[in-house]
């Protein structure tokens, strides 16, 4: 199992930032390259416009020093911080939103001075008009990136998962947030599409976790 990595969307295709040790974990497709990022530094920037321009749909990048890879991530990309959760109820259902045109999970920007566990439970109230919900436990985090080339951001979103028996469900029109709705992990995996990559992926490590609840 690769241990030190970061899965990164860039145009929605996927870029990976490992260890070198990890190499041996990851297998290849049509369309998918993998790059020295110690041999040769320009790599990244290779990379990212790769997906940027739908020239390949993966992109893995190996390094020593993960860490160092990443900071040099951050610096091209302007960090944004989002937070959101991942509500099932004493159904098994999960809370889900539909927003420009796409299936997706209520999240959202954290405000200054706002604690990301706090944000997280603001955001979902405000999104699907919920009076009351409850952290069970963090989930994970995601990172997916927007902006121009000019001015690039990434959006690094922490997850947790939720609790919430609220029947009254009020879809947020300000934010464009036309419906709410419960539905399983089965129909919102198979039939809400399109989703984002980003979320199935919180969508998955959830349904590893409550396997259960499928």
């Amino acid at each position: 199992m690769v241990k030190g990595f970061y899965n990164i969307y860039v145009n929605n295709q996927l870029l990976q930032l490992i260890q070198r040790s990890d190499l041996a974990f990851i297998s290849l497709s049509e369309g998918q390259l993998k790059m020295d990022y110690d041999a040769n530094p320009k790599h990244l920037m290779d990379a990212i416009e790769k997906l940027e321009g739908n020239q390949c749909k993966r992109v893995v990048l190996y390094t020593e020093h993960l860490d160092g890879l990443w900071s040099r991530f951050t610096e091209i990309f302007e960090p944004i911080a989002a937070a959101g959760g991942i509500v099932y109820n004493d159904r098994k259902e999960i809370l889900t939103i539909y927003r420009r045109n796409f299936w997706d999970l209520p999240k959202g920007k954290i405000e200054p001075q706002e604690k990301k566990k706090e944000a997280a439970i603001r955001e979902v109230k405000e999104e699907c008009g919920l009076a009351n919900v409850e952290i069970v436990n963090k989930l994970g985090n995601t990172y997916h990136t927007f902006g121009s080339k000019d001015k690039r951001k990434l959006k690094i979103s922490t997850w947790y998962t939720m609790y919430s028996e609220d029947k009254q469900l009020t879809a947020q029109t300000e934010e464009d947030i036309e419906k709410v709705t419960w539905m399983s992990l089965k129909e919102f995996s198979q039939k809400a599409k399109p989703i984002f990559p980003n979320i199935l992926d919180v969508v998955e490590a959830y349904s590893l976790k409550n396997q259960h609840y499928a």
